[in-house]
Order: structure tokens, then sequence, then C-alpha cells
């Protein structure tokens, strides 16, 4: 969509960094750490800067994210599975996306997120 983006992140996994052993000093060195996982809001934030810095430096100098970003919970394959579909599906509409300006007849609301919002989990 030229006007947003749509991914799939899998958050919370934890692992131990290795330990590092500082040159002169064996005795003091760490036994590894223990290390979180970063939020979804960590990795978002993390893409938009990265992302503005090189579309400001290559292509439009004036680009800018908005400030939020809509997120959803997938509980389930069944729910996976629709929202998977959406992300292939969704460029096709946007000859009737009601945020594009030269659509023709665009749709009154975005359906499919009241389908994934009201949908069984």
């Amino acid at each position: 969509m030229p006007n947003h983006i749509h991914g799939i992140i899998i958050v919370g996994a934890q692992f131990i960094a290795p330990a590092s052993v500082p040159h002169n000093h064996a005795d003091t060195a760490d036994e590894g750490a223990m290390n979180r996982a970063p939020t979804l809001g960590e990795i978002v934030r993390s893409y938009k800067a990265v992302s503005t810095r090189l579309i400001r430096q290559t292509a439009n100098a004036d680009f800018a994210w908005q400030r939020n970003y809509y997120e959803h919970v997938v509980r389930s394959d069944e729910s996976l599975n629709r929202i998977r579909q959406h992300i292939l599906d969704n460029p096709l509409r946007w000859e009737i996306d009601r945020e594009n300006p030269d659509a023709s007849n665009p749709e009154a609301e975005n359906l499919w997120e009241k389908k994934i919002k009201t949908s069984p989990e």
C-alpha cells in the first residue's frame, strides 16, 4: 500500500548473552547475563528510526511516519491465517481504499478491521 505497511512480529523470546572475558581481567569476567527480548514498541521505534533516516537520505527529505501504530495480538492459528490473507489481499484493495485520493468508489469503512476484531479467537 502506498500509505502504510503491514507486518507480523513475534516478541517475547529470551536468550542468554555469551560471557564476555576482558583481556587482562579474567577474574572479573561475567558469567553471562540474562537479556530480554525487545518490546513491540522498541521494535517499531527502531524500524521507524532506521527507515526514516534511509528514506530521507535517498528519496524524500520530508518523509515522516504517523505518530502511533495499530497492533493486534494473535491468539490462534485461525486469526493468524486471516491476518496473513489480509496482508496478501490488501494491495489489491487500494483502488477502493477510503484513504486513496484517486479512489472512484471508496468503501465506507474498513470492513476487514471489523472482521478481525469481531472474529472469535
